[in-house]
């Protein structure tokens, strides 16, 4: 990720590999400046690409809201479905959603935020504070794809 010269807004990029060497660096066409696009995950077919970014959150004047999970069909794709990550529960639309890691196998998300669990068996727990804690959640990215359908593409629930 680097920052857009125009927006000041960070952007994610890639470079190819020729077996050899890095070629250019090009910007993905879904991170076009416009939103903070940070902290990338791709898989290893890169097929898909969860990132954090404050598109779809209100932005008062220059400065971003906060970042939410988002995954992005075919990253390098001028086509690339972005879609939102929406975790079952989390409401509060107020915390960021950062640091994205996908486990070795990618069945498993891992990621940051401030949120608090408000589970009955951990409300009270000493982690539960509103300090920045690690998060994992299942992630099988075929539930936010839908089955070609231009209208209904990104589904909202896990």
């Amino acid at each position: 990720m680097k920052t857009d010269p125009v927006g000041g807004r960070f952007r994610l990029h890639v470079a190819s590999y020729d077996g050899v060497k890095y070629r250019h660096v090009d910007g993905l066409p879904f991170s076009t400046g416009a939103f903070n696009d940070v902290d990338p995950s791709i898989d290893t077919n890169e097929k898909f690409l969860v990132f954090s970014s404050d598109r779809g959150a209100s932005v008062n004047g220059s400065k971003p809201g906060p970042e939410r999970l988002f995954i992005a069909f075919n990253p390098r794709s001028p086509d690339a479905l972005v879609c939102a990550l929406e975790i079952p529960g989390w409401t509060n639309k107020s915390e960021s959603q950062i640091e994205s890691r996908l486990s070795p196998d990618e069945r498993t998300l891992y990621f940051s935020s401030r949120h608090l669990d408000d589970s009955a068996r951990s409300t009270k727990a000493a982690w539960n504070h509103g300090s920045i804690n690690i998060w994992m959640i299942p992630l099988r990215p075929n539930l936010w794809r839908a089955a070609k359908s231009a209208s209904a593409a990104c589904r909202s629930h896990a």
